[in-house]
């Protein structure tokens, strides 16, 4: 009975040690949301929809000399990257498969032009939402995917939850990061820290063939961001490593 009882008491202690460790899984998972969150909350205080749309008042029937651009560099964002997704979300909520679009000269392709990018995860995210906050659910999730990345890097690295946390938040908000939210190279980027935790598992030898699945999953959907030279980048680092 005695012996019973022990081990009785033991399994108990090993399940609330797990739930507790859960619970901090979870709680540092709910910081990273948060942070972004905090991080967006002054952009989004102006409206819902995240974008340069101020740069629309230098072109065609727009234009209005006296209004002031905040950034004339990353053009690319409202001239390509917003009405490329505004076009794969009309033809994905028409029931199309994005593959085509017509109102380029004679008609490009959409799906295949390497930079569109609408079956990148990021942007099927903002496929569930009304077209008016499908970039801004992009831009989010591009945050929270980058933060989550790092996190389970510095994890798999065996670091605690606490150093863990500070790499992600830094990784999460850093400025080279950040000033790119809105353009698929952050999109791209974003994966970074599961490629790096994916790869750290193949070096580590145990469950070889799962990690390396892992590893091809997120090298693919890095790839499916639409910035090929930048999933250049991480097939270099994974290289160097």
């Amino acid at each position: 009975m005695v012996v019973n009882y022990l081990l009785r008491v033991r399994g108990f202690c090993a399940h609330s040690i797990a739930s507790r460790r859960t619970l901090r899984e979870v709680a540092a998972v709910g910081w990273l949301v948060l942070i972004a969150g905090a991080f967006l909350a002054p952009a989004l205080a102006q409206g819902r929809s995240l974008g340069l749309y101020d740069i629309l008042s230098q072109f065609g029937l727009t234009s209005n000399p006296h209004m002031g651009v905040h950034n004339l560099v990353n053009s690319d964002e409202i001239q390509e990257f917003i009405p490329w997704q505004a076009l794969a979300w009309l033809q994905v909520h028409a029931g199309h498969l994005p593959l085509w679009n017509p109102h380029s000269m004679l008609g490009l392709p959409l799906a295949f032009n390497v930079q569109s990018a609408p079956f990148s995860f990021t942007v099927a995210i903002g496929y569930l939402f009304p077209l008016s906050l499908a970039h801004s659910a992009t831009v989010v999730a591009r945050l929270i995917i980058a933060g989550g990345g790092a996190y389970l890097f510095a994890r798999v690295l065996r670091l605690d939850i606490v150093p863990a946390l500070l790499c992600a938040t830094i990784f999460e908000l850093c400025g080279g990061f950040t000033v790119w939210l809105g353009a698929y190279e952050a999109g791209c980027m974003a994966w970074s820290g599961w490629i790096l935790a994916s790869s750290a598992l193949v070096l580590r030898g145990r469950h070889r063939v799962t990690s390396v699945c892992l590893l091809a999953f997120t090298l693919a959907l890095a790839f499916l961001e639409g910035e090929p030279q930048i999933a250049a980048v991480l097939v270099g680092v994974l290289y160097a490593i």
